[in-house]
């Protein structure tokens, strides 16, 4: 993955570990970014490896499971 720095990505991408992040409007480093990954397949391949892994953690079922959690802590908190 490669995004801009923006709300919300650095809770996502781990900057040069499953993804990169660069600055809002760099067109110039998301170029050689690419260019880079490119370049270099077994980078690449592990950087897949990497986000796919780290994508699980946001699936709907995990975060259904996270919501589902905090709602009934909330309603039993209600309740005492």
């Amino acid at each position: 993955m490669i995004s801009t720095d923006n709300k919300g990505v650095r809770d996502i991408i781990h900057n040069e570990e499953d993804g990169y992040i660069t600055k809002t409007g760099d067109a110039e480093a998301i170029s050689t970014l690419v260019n880079n990954l490119l370049a270099n397949p077994e980078k690449l391949a592990t950087m897949q490896r990497q986000a796919h892994r780290r994508g699980k953690d946001f699936s709907w079922e995990l975060s259904g499971d996270k919501f589902d959690k905090i709602l009934t802590e909330l309603l039993e908190t209600e309740k005492s």
